[in-house]
């Protein structure tokens, strides 16, 4: 009876051997694709750091008009980053 033997490889790895036998001009092509992939997943990043922030101030802005609280003058803000 013949023995059958399985060697267990990882996706990654059967991918880079994909990728190391492809030409220099399709292995560019994917460079610039993974690059492009990454820019726009730190794009999307940013804009939801950006939506998350806007809405606490907005929510924060919301509550101090109905508390008539008063909020901090932002040019106090400003001139603190300008000594640093």
């Amino acid at each position: 009876m013949d023995r059958l033997y399985t060697t267990n490889i990882s996706s990654v790895d059967a991918l880079w051997a994909l990728i190391q036998g492809q030409s220099q001009n399709v292995k560019d092509a994917l460079y610039q694709r993974m690059e492009e992939a990454n820019r726009q997943r730190k794009t999307l990043q940013q804009q939801q750091y950006v939506s998350k922030s806007l809405k606490r101030a907005f929510a924060e802005l919301e509550e101090a008009r109905t508390t008539n609280m008063e909020l901090p003058d932002a040019s106090d803000l400003f001139k603190l980053i300008d000594k640093q």
